[in-house]
């Protein structure tokens, strides 16, 4: 495996690694809910932008090129794969829809700002 393919599987690694469990599993009510998940959901941008910035800094231009196009197909996927879980929860109460959008947007996440 070249040095960019292992480093965009790792990265790739990190975006989808299980990140649902801690103190937002234990709240009880839905503003509880989405406050914590917002907090999670910065918290993991964060450190997903600083290892996306790190990888990026170690290619060269056409490594770059190849990593920019892998990542917004990710993203297309991502939002796609999203939209699709989401669904059955339309009508559903906000704790399901919150949690199936907070899925969504940590690790992995997923959007690289």
């Amino acid at each position: 495996m070249s040095g960019v393919s292992w480093r965009l599987a790792a990265l790739l690694q990190v975006l989808s690694a299980p990140a649902w469990s801690g103190p937002c599993d234990r709240v009880q009510a839905n503003d509880e809910l989405i406050s914590c998940l917002d907090g999670e959901y910065r918290l993991l941008d964060k450190e997903l932008n600083q290892v996306y910035a790190r990888l990026r800094g170690r290619l060269d231009a056409s490594g770059k090129a190849l990593l920019k196009t892998a990542q917004m197909r990710w993203i297309g996927f991502r939002d796609a794969d999203c939209e699709f879980n989401a669904a059955p929860t339309r009508a559903g109460w906000i704790t399901s829809r919150t949690t199936s959008v907070a899925r969504c947007n940590t690790p992995g996440s997923g959007s690289v700002s």
